[in-house]
């Protein structure tokens, strides 16, 4: 993973355990002096609350609903008297509880009490409170009941006060109750003559329904045409059976078949009933007789002649004479009685087509019927509930007193409730922790800097090469041109004991560096080295300084260029001039290599090439094959083991990326407790777009802090680490720290003052 795509991981990370607890340590100051103070202002008010102005309370119960009453009439049919005297009463008995405590707390009800104590009406509406419900019971709260209570600051005074607001809540109680049933009567007396015109009417109307359809009852004479309806369908019946039987005698005499006894065919019909039935027989009975006779005779002569005998061939023939005149009366009978079936059939169907005209008619007159009656016996019940409701409310209004009760007389507590000392206390504790926790955590997020040199490490994830600690002597250097002779009057005023550790931690830190980039150096060759910051006033140019003498001291040949062209700053801080430098180099061919170097060390082997004149387009010069010849020359030239580059700031200005493509390395210098941490973290993502990766970070304490000075001992920053699992530190018991220092040879025992005077001596 690169170092863009491991900063911006780290961005979305969460909050770990050792991060808050890095935060609590940075802010706990703010943290306890916020909670200190408000936890302190909340226990001074309770305390002031308390011996001077306490408060009591006060509470009394009423009973809005009884429970008796409305348990038996829950058990009541509801009827038309009940609704009229809903109606009457508005709903008198279902009680709207939000508004009834609005009404209970309105200045007007109150105001007669607070005249009589001479009390501010305001001041009893914002102590009262009245809630429903005097207790729980199965989880239910008791609806009848309101619980009043009363916040005192005068116990003796405020119970009488309590006695009279319980009389005026009854008395209002009472008033309005008759008030509403005197409405409520009103209302009755204005209905009943209303009601009773309007019951008049509906009888008058079903009286007129009778007289127009000469009726009583339209279902009951519905019932009878039913009925006769019923007795036409089985006279069409008998009489369509009747036909059937005619055309069956009328088919068997066609046939030849001859009924000598005659025939005897029902005619009856609905308009003659019980006649019995219509005899045909044949026009002449003699006729009939003799087809007999001759049948007998022809019976008796087969048994005595043979079938061709004249004498039976003569019976037959006599037979044969009778039979078609016997055929034709016998079929003109039939016919006759199929007429007057006939006749009977279309006579009943007509009389059934009138009946069922009538029943049609029948239910519009029963609907129309039963819509009157409903109507009247509504206006009935309606007249004698409203008679019943009056009387009802006549009978109230001179039985009933108060419609509420107490149920709990006005008492005031012996002890105040005002303030409670240990729920403010609890709650007091708590506020202060939330007001604390975020006055620390707006401290934190409005404090854009790094506060260790773990904290660079975890946000920029390259390695800490080294830790610089804070040394107070260089608290006025600036970017100015600044007299290194009067640091020997610093010197001499910070020779104790405290100075001599811290001296022993700065300079064993820059030698730690050096051993960083040994490490660094093992995998590759890093001899020409730049180093930059984000922004100016970082400590970068006073680094490199210390950096150059460190390697100077510890036998290595160090040359130390200003290549920050635009601002220039080792000429300043080492009393050197700058006639001739780097960019008269870079802009001037004729101008050679060794007439800029200027040796500051002769012994050591240390030199250094100023900025030299201040160009007008510095990156112009910087992008040159001239600089980019001269860092390779350099490279190889085996005179010096290191090249150290001050290179001008990285955040909007392009020099040192230009610079930094020709070097072996380049170190970015990071101050804690100074430099804006996004800015830091912007620029080394600039670098990686860039595809140049810093091998790491000077971590530089420009400010001292609280949290330093408890983290590393003494305020100086030792804790640190290589990158490659290499680090070690010093804790901070004085006395094995003293020891350490104590068995040094005796160079390091001298005072670091004199190690740094050194430095600008020339």
């Amino acid at each position: 993973m690169d170092s863009v795509s491991k900063l911006e991981s780290d961005d979305n990370q969460e909050i770990n355990l050792k991060d808050f607890f890095n935060f609590f340590r940075r802010r706990q100051k703010t943290f306890f002096i916020t909670g200190l103070i408000t936890f302190s202002i909340i226990i001074i008010y309770n305390i002031n609350k308390r011996i001077n102005s306490p408060l009591y309370l006060g509470t009394f119960s009423i009973l809005i609903n009884d429970p008796l009453n409305k348990s038996e009439s829950s058990k009541l049919t509801t009827n038309s008297t009940d609704a009229i005297a809903k109606l009457a009463k508005n709903n008198m008995s279902d009680i709207d509880i939000p508004t009834l405590i609005e009404l209970l707390k309105s200045p007007i009800l109150l105001k007669a009490v607070a005249d009589k104590y001479e009390i501010p009406v305001k001041s009893i509406l914002g102590r009262i409170s009245i809630e429903n419900g005097g207790g729980k019971r199965w989880d239910q709260k008791a609806a009848g009941i309101l619980k009043v209570r009363y916040l005192s600051n005068k116990p003796k005074r405020d119970l009488n006060l309590l006695n009279d607001i319980s009389e005026t809540y009854l008395q209002a109680a009472l008033n309005q109750r008759r008030q509403r049933l005197r409405d409520g009567l009103n209302f009755l007396n204005e209905q009943e003559p209303i009601l009773r015109t309007r019951t008049s009417k509906i009888q008058r109307e079903l009286a007129l329904f009778r007289e127009r359809n000469f009726m009583l009852e339209p279902a009951v004479e519905g019932l009878k045409i039913k009925e006769f309806e019923t007795k036409i369908k089985n006279e069409i019946l008998n009489l369509e059976l009747e036909r059937g039987r005619l055309n069956k005698i009328s088919k068997n005499i066609n046939d030849g078949i001859i009924d000598t006894f005659g025939y005897q065919i029902d005619i009856n019909s609905s308009e003659t009933p019980n006649k019995g039935g219509l005899e045909v027989t044949s026009l002449d009975s003699s006729l009939l007789e003799q087809y007999k006779v001759l049948n007998l005779e022809i019976s008796k002569a087969k048994l005595k002649f043979k079938p061709n005998s004249k004498i039976i061939t003569g019976l037959l023939s006599k037979k044969e004479q009778l039979k078609p005149i016997i055929i034709k009366n016998q079929l003109e009978a039939v016919k006759s009685a199929l007429v007057i079936n006939q006749d009977n059939i279309l006579n009943a169907k007509l009389k059934l087509n009138e009946v069922q005209e009538v029943f049609e008619k029948q239910p519009k007159l029963i609907e129309e019927y039963e819509n009157i009656n409903q109507r009247l016996e509504i206006a009935k019940g309606n007249l004698y509930g409203l008679i019943s409701a009056r009387e009802n409310f006549n009978l109230e209004m001179a039985q009933r007193s108060f419609p509420w009760r107490i149920t709990q007389n006005p008492i005031i507590s012996k002890s105040p409730i005002r303030p409670n000392i240990p729920k403010n206390l609890f709650f007091g504790a708590f506020f202060s922790l939330i007001l604390s926790s975020l006055a620390a955590f707006i401290r934190e997020r409005t404090d854009f800097v790094f506060h260790d040199a773990q904290e660079i490490n975890d946000e920029t994830k390259l390695p800490i090469l080294a830790n610089i600690p804070y040394f107070d002597i260089f608290e006025n250097i600036k970017v100015k041109k600044v007299d290194f002779s009067s640091l020997e009057k610093e010197f001499k005023k910070n020779d104790d004991q405290k100075s001599k550790y811290a001296n022993f931690f700065f300079q064993e830190e820059f030698r730690n560096l050096f051993t960083s980039l040994r490490f660094l150096d093992s995998h590759e060759n890093l001899k020409i080295l730049g180093i930059s910051s984000s922004i100016p006033t970082e400590g970068k140019s006073l680094i490199n300084i210390l950096l150059a003498k460190t390697l100077s001291d510890l036998d290595k040949r160090v040359l130390l260029i200003d290549s920050d062209l635009r601002k220039p700053q080792l000429h300043l801080r080492m009393s050197l001039n700058n006639i001739s430098g780097l960019s008269n180099y870079l802009t001037d061919n004729s101008v050679k290599l060794s007439e800029i170097i200027q040796n500051y060390n002769l012994e050591k082997k240390w030199d250094v090439i100023t900025s030299g004149s201040i160009p007008p387009d510095p990156a112009r010069i910087l992008s040159s094959k001239r600089m980019s010849d001269l860092i390779k020359n350099l490279k190889d030239n085996s005179d010096y083991d290191y090249i150290l580059f001050d290179t001008p700031p990285l955040y909007g200005l392009s020099d040192t990326f230009l610079i930094a493509e020709n070097l072996d390395g380049l170190i970015v210098v990071i101050s804690t407790n100074f430099v804006n941490k996004n800015l830091a973290k912007d620029t080394i993502r600039n670098l990686a777009s860039k595809s140049i990766i810093p091998i790491g970070i000077i971590s530089n304490n420009k400010k001292l802090t609280k949290f330093n000075e408890k983290k590393n001992g003494y305020g100086y920053g030792y804790g640190y680490g290589y990158g490659y699992g290499y680090g070690y530190g010093y804790g901070p018991n004085k006395n094995s720290l003293a020891s350490y220092i104590d068995k040094e040879d005796e160079k390091n025992k001298k005072n670091f003052f004199n190690y740094l005077k050194n430095i600008f001596k020339r």
